[in-house]
C-alpha cells in the first residue's frame, strides 16, 4: 500500500511499521493467523525498498523465527520472501535468506532452500524468459547459492550441488546469453570446486568444465560472430572464465 505523507515522514512511518517491536505488537493485538494473512507480505515486500528500510525489514523477518516457530515461519514467511525474490531479486533479499539459513542450520538449508534455488534457475533460464528481470534473478540466485556453499559442509555441498542436482551444469552447458550471468555462474562453480575434495572435483566437475571450455573456445574462434553487450563469447570473457576455472582444470593432473 502507499503512504500518503511527505517522503521523510513516509520513511519514518515505514520504519515504524516494519520494526521488530511493531511486529510483536501486531501479533499480540491481532493474533498469529491475522498477522500472517495481513502483514507478512508487506514485511517481505519491504526488502525491495531503500537500504535503511530493507535492512530493518531483514532484521524483523529473521526475528520472526523465534516468535512464530520454525514450522509456521517456513510455511508463511520464508515462502513470501522467495515469492518476492522471484519478482525483484536484490542483495537485501539474499542477505536475509543467508541470515535465516545460517540461524536455522544446514539441514534447514538443504530441505527448504536448495529445491527453491533450482526452481528459480530452471524458470528464469528458459528461452521465453531471456533478458529483463530474469537476468537479475539468475544473478541473485547464483549469488545466493555461492553464499550457501560457504555455510555448508563439504559432503552437503557435494550432495546438493553436484550429485543430486544437475541445474548448474545444465546452465553451464546451455549458457544464458548474459555476461553478468556467466560471470556469476563461473564464480559459483569455482566456489563449489573449492569446497569439495580435489578427487570429487576431478571426477564430478571437471568433465562438465572441459566440455564447456571446448565449446566456448570454438565459439570464440567463430568468424563473424555477432558482437554486442550480450555476446558472452569474447576473449575477455574467456580469460575471466579460465582464471576462475584454473583450479578445476588443474585437477586433471592430480591423483
Amino acid at each position: 500500500f502507499e503512504l500518503n505523507v511527505v517522503p521523510d515522514k513516509q520513511n519514518d512511518l515505514r520504519k515504524e511499521l516494519i520494526s521488530f517491536a511493531f511486529q510483536q505488537t501486531l501479533i499480540r493485538s491481532f493474533g498469529t493467523k491475522t498477522y500472517i494473512k495481513k502483514f507478512v507480505g508487506y514485511l517481505a515486500y519491504s526488502l525491495s525498498f531503500e537500504e535503511n528500510i530493507a535492512l530493518m525489514a531483514s532484521i524483523s523477518l529473521t526475528g520472526m523465527i523465534d516468535i512464530l516457530g520454525c514450522i509456521i515461519f517456513t510455511k508463511h514467511v520464508l515462502e513470501q520472501i522467495f515469492k518476492q525474490i522471484n519478482k525483484v531479486n536484490n542483495i537485501y533479499m539474499i542477505e536475509t535468506l543467508v541470515r535465516i539459513g545460517g540461524y536455522l542450520g544446514e539441514e534447514f538449508i538443504k530441505k527448504q532452500y536448495i529445491h527453491r534455488c533450482y526452481d528459480m534457475l530452471v524458470k528464469h533460464s528458459s528461452k521465453q524468459n531471456f533478458f529483463g528481470k530474469s537476468t537479475l534473478i539468475l544473478c541473485g540466485t547464483l549469488t545466493l547459492i555461492r553464499q550457501l556453499v560457504e555455510r555448508m559442509s563439504q559432503q552437503s555441498v557435494l550432495e546438493c550441488f553436484v550429485l543430486e542436482n544437475t541445474g548448474l551444469w545444465s546452465l553451464l552447458l546451455n549458457p544464458y546469453p548474459s555476461v553478468e550471468v556467466m560471470k556469476e555462474l563461473t564464480q559459483t562453480i569455482k566456489s563449489i570446486g573449492d569446497r569439495i575434495s580435489s578427487k570429487d572435483t576431478k571426477k564430478k566437475i571437471l568433465p562438465y568444465v572441459q566440455q564447456f571450455m571446448s565449446h566456448f573456445q570454438s565459439m570464440v574462434n567463430t568468424p563473424n560472430l555477432e558482437a554486442g553487450p550480450d555476446n558472452i563469447y569474447t576473449l575477455d570473457m574467456q580469460a575471466f572464465i579460465e582464471e576462475k576455472f584454473q583450479t578445476i582444470l588443474e585437477s586433471e593432473n592430480k591423483n
